[in-house]
């Protein structure tokens, strides 16, 4: 299992997407790899588990993100099953409810697609490039509306150097920032024309950057020396470099891979496993703490005792929580950290020291030109992997386990009733709110395999109305009901037969 998106779904859950080997429950073909989206409540308990299998591809999500009306949007790449190695790569756009049910998945020719960003508009930012090499070429920003329909689309880099570990955060006026571990990073306006750029010394790279309380951007990277440094860069929100600064642990080489602010005076920075990939591997993930000013505080350290852990997502929660993941290989971590104390497993102390380091400098404007992005509809099979038992340890702290219910939370105002339960012909939906009486609503019926059976839109004039369920099979279903697009409440069906 791999994660590679992580989102936060509301203060008290989140969801993670990626991929996973198919599960004897999921069809059947030679492709090896479906994706998956998972909601997880912080206390760590898994609220749903769900597969994403597209006929003929190997996929696997490479971000999620949870838009502003709760509902999901995942990015991905395949390998196209008809090529002789399986080599050509084609882009995924999927977008589901808030509980994992398929809207649209859009397939799009001969792209790789990487990062995904909801700008304050509500129009989606997308990372993509061309198919080829081993981390594409030709970059492209392209803009999609919510139903993923392509406003616009621009090239912004020729070359056939790809754009390894491509992230995308929102500037000043809807602009966008793009940056790559080889160390570019492109400032863009809200229609994809360039602004300016800034390029990494030789042998240095740019991880992930933040817009620190729309004042400034701070970004998170390494540069090469006698020994791997990692480095801090700040810059204005037009990329003018104001400082770069560079850090050496005690103990070896390492990286820089996050940062967020704390406050308007503090940064946390997720760093790489010490000698990550040489000997001795220390083997240590955690979190360093810096000022504004890029001056050392703190840092916090924990380990898995077997396995280099490396980096990946950082999102803050409340009272100086943050939520992160990770992984190696096949070992997958998430978890929460309370930056306060650092109480997070294994907990060490190590020193970061600043050390001269070579400035960044100004590359040349890169062209931007008009491209398309355009895409097929696929068919999408969700199942549920029933023979998954999820279970995530930490050394210091509770496991998760999965909630067989796989439903969400309700509403604290919005609350119906349904009855019979089990049912064998007519389901009775009893509403409870009297302030829902005269609006649309809308109710639609998944099965197991999140297939709709049903769907239905009305104007509700009473306090309940009526299911027929004479035509459904034996099983169980999923109920999913839309208050005026307000709130939405998913409960589960239970059919039998006799």
């Amino acid at each position: 299992m791999v994660h590679c998106g992580l989102d936060t779904m509301s203060r008290n859950s989140f969801i993670t997407g990626g991929c996973k080997a198919r599960f004897s429950t999921g069809p059947s073909d030679t492709m090896p790899l479906d994706s998956y989206i998972q909601k997880t409540e912080i206390s760590g308990l898994t609220k749903w588990f769900r597969m994403y299998h597209l006929s003929g591809y190997a996929s696997y999500f490479r971000d999620a993100k949870v838009l502003k009306n709760k509902e999901i949007l995942c990015s991905g790449i395949t390998n196209d099953f008809f090529t002789p190695d399986g080599s050509i790569k084609h882009g995924i756009l999927m977008k589901t409810d808030s509980n994992g049910f398929v809207q649209w998945c859009h397939l799009y020719h001969r792209q790789k697609i990487y990062k995904l960003l909801e700008r304050s508009d509500g129009n989606i930012g997308v990372v993509t490039s061309d198919s080829g090499g081993v981390y594409g070429k030709n970059l492209k920003l392209a803009l999609i509306d919510p139903a993923g329909n392509s406003l616009w689309c621009k090239r912004l880099l020729t070359s056939d150097t790809g754009f390894y570990g491509a992230n995308i955060i929102e500037g000043k006026d809807k602009s966008f920032l793009i940056n790559s571990n080889y160390g570019i990073m492109i400032l863009l306006d809200s229609m994809g024309n360039h602004i300016n750029d800034l390029i990494a010394a030789a042998g240095g790279g740019f991880h992930r950057a933040v817009n620190y309380y729309n004042q400034y951007f701070y970004i998170a990277g390494y540069q090469s020396s006698t020994n791997l440094l990692s480095t801090i860069t700040k810059t204005d929100l037009s990329l003018n470099l104001v400082w770069h600064k560079a850090y050496q642990s005690l103990n070896g080489n390492s990286e820089f891979h996050n940062i967020l602010p704390l406050s308007p005076n503090n940064l946390l920075v997720f760093c790489e496993p010490e000698n990550y990939g040489l000997s001795p591997n220390l083997q240590r993930s955690g979190f360093a703490f810096f000022d504004s000013s890029g001056t050392y505080k703190k840092s916090h350290l924990f380990s898995t005792d077997t396995l280099p852990l490396l980096p990946g997502h950082l999102i803050p929660l409340n009272n100086g929580k943050m939520l992160f993941t990770g992984n190696h290989s096949q070992a997958q971590f998430f978890g929460i950290v309370d930056t306060t104390a650092g109480n997070f497993c294994k907990r060490d102390s190590i020193t970061w020291t600043n050390l001269p380091c070579v400035q960044p400098v100004n590359t040349i404007s890169f062209t931007c030109i008009n491209s398309t992005f355009n895409y097929s509809s696929i068919p999408v099979l969700t199942y549920q992997p029933y023979d998954l038992n999820i279970i995530y340890k930490c050394s210091s702290g509770p496991s998760g386990s999965l909630d067989p219910t796989g439903i969400d939370e309700k509403d604290a105002g919005e609350k119906i009733t349904l009855f019979p339960s089990p049912s064998s012909d007519f389901l009775y939906v009893q509403i409870n709110s009297e302030t829902k009486r005269n609006k649309n609503v809308s109710f639609k019926i998944y099965n197991s395999i999140g297939q709709k059976i049903m769907e239905d839109k009305f104007l509700l004039e009473s306090k309940s109305f009526i299911i027929d369920l004479r035509s459904f099979t034996q099983g169980i279903y999923y109920f999913v009901y839309n208050f005026d697009s307000e709130s939405q409440i998913t409960e589960k069906i239970v059919v039998t037969k006799n």
